[in-house]
Order: C-alpha cells, then sequence, then structure tokens
C-alpha cells in the first residue's frame, strides 16, 4: 500500500468561509499554503502488509521553497510507484519511477514551461481512475502536455521517450 504522509505544522491557517450552508456564515480554518509560502512537507511511503514496515521513497524536496506531488500511482504493477513532482512555482514537472522494495528513484521524464504546468487529472470523458492510462503491458503509458501551447497526448516509455 502507498500513502502520501503530510506535515502540515509548519502551514499556516487559511479561513475559508463557508456561507452556503446555513443562514449564518461559518469560519473554516485549514492549513493553506497562499502563492509565495512554503508548501506542506511531504513523504510517500510503501508499506508492507506482511510485516507493516514503511520503505519511505527518496524523493528530494526544496528546503527553501518546497515542492508538490500531485499524482501517484502503482507504474502497471506492485513493485514500481510512479509520481509526478513538481517545484514551487510549478513550471517544471518529473515523471519519477520509485522503487517500492528500495524507495530508489528515477526521473524518466521531464516537462518544463516558462508560466506553468497544468496538472491534468481528467483528460478524457470516461477517465474514472486518475491516473495514467498503462499501454503494452505496462510498458508505456499516455502523458498530456501543453509543450507547443496545446494540449497533445503522448506515449512516454519507461525509459522517457515520449511518442506524439
Amino acid at each position: 500500500m502507498a500513502y502520501w504522509k503530510i506535515v502540515a505544522g509548519d502551514t499556516k491557517v487559511y479561513n475559508m468561509v463557508n456561507n452556503t450552508d446555513s443562514i449564518y456564515p461559518k469560519l473554516i480554518p485549514i492549513e493553506y499554503p497562499v502563492a509565495g509560502e512554503k508548501p506542506s512537507v511531504f513523504k510517500i511511503g510503501v508499506v508492507s502488509l506482511t510485516d507493516a514496515q514503511t520503505q519511505w521513497m527518496n524523493i528530494a524536496d526544496d528546503a527553501v521553497w518546497g515542492s508538490y506531488v500531485p499524482r501517484m500511482e502503482w507504474a502497471g504493477n506492485n513493485s514500481e510507484l510512479i509520481v509526478q513532482h513538481l517545484n514551487r512555482r510549478q513550471n517544471e514537472s518529473n515523471l519519477i519511477l520509485c522503487n517500492a522494495a528500495s524507495g530508489a528513484v528515477q526521473t524518466i521524464y521531464t516537462e518544463k514551461d516558462s508560466a506553468w504546468i497544468d496538472i491534468v487529472a481528467n483528460w478524457d470523458q470516461d477517465y474514472t481512475s486518475g491516473g495514467w492510462d498503462w499501454l503494452n503491458g505496462g510498458k508505456e503509458f499516455l502523458w498530456p502536455a501543453e509543450k507547443d501551447g496545446w494540449r497533445h497526448l503522448y506515449r512516454v516509455s519507461r525509459d522517457g521517450k515520449k511518442k506524439p
């Protein structure tokens, strides 16, 4: 089983106003890093169901600005995770394969943009898994990208080669 561990202790509280559930508005405090603030520290762990031990993935986090891991899933098998890792400015996205047993990571695909990169969770109408669409027995996956200003789908192999 894979999971995120979010340490939000240093993230400031942002008060949202709920003025739709009753006549009187209510403040809802949430830990939320507004623009310019460092996001919550994260870890991704894989816990063995046989001995309940967690293996942490060795994903580097920027100590000053922090980073995001908005998406992860099993990489077409039960021995690797695939993780999308974004820098704080969200203008560089790395797709990382993580070895579930050792925690070793390998960046297989990088995308950069001068403005920002859209995190695309739904790119087609019947997309219900919230993750990657694996092809050819888990050797490739579909990935939406807007490198040229338009959203296109690419087939990306485990070694990072992409084809439109």
